[in-house]
């Protein structure tokens, strides 16, 4: 075996070991977990203090899988998310889809952005 070759495949098992490793294990922000309009209102332990409220008078929600579904549905995959929850609150007023936690009246999509985030980002 050539030392080039050996260095080059040294170093790529090296970092095939290694990556796995390298993810943070901090979860982000997305379209699915940041109400975008509640986030340039409250500070942030409000909006997890309403997920919370939500995720408790909401028990059958009270699951990340099940609320990534619920935020997800009806979503295509190749238009911005972002865009697309905006309408779907939007919907949700329109509708009357609104809930009141914490004083506020928000709709069952935000409800549910601050559930997912409260779960996620704890």
């Amino acid at each position: 075996m050539k030392r080039r070759k050996f260095v080059f495949l040294s170093i790529a098992g090296g970092l095939a070991t290694v990556t796995p490793f390298c993810r943070s294990p901090k979860p982000t922000l997305s379209a699915l977990n940041n109400p975008q309009f509640l986030s340039t209102i409250c500070d942030v332990p409000t909006i997890r203090k309403i997920g919370a409220d939500y995720r408790a008078t909401n028990p059958a929600e009270d699951r990340e899988s099940r609320l990534s579904d619920l935020l997800t549905a009806d979503l295509d995959a190749n238009k911005d998310r972002t865009e697309q929850i905006t309408g779907k609150i939007r919907a949700d007023f329109a509708a009357g889809r609104t809930v009141t936690l914490e004083g506020w009246v928000i709709s069952l999509t935000e409800a549910r952005q601050c559930a997912l985030n409260s779960i996620q980002m704890p």
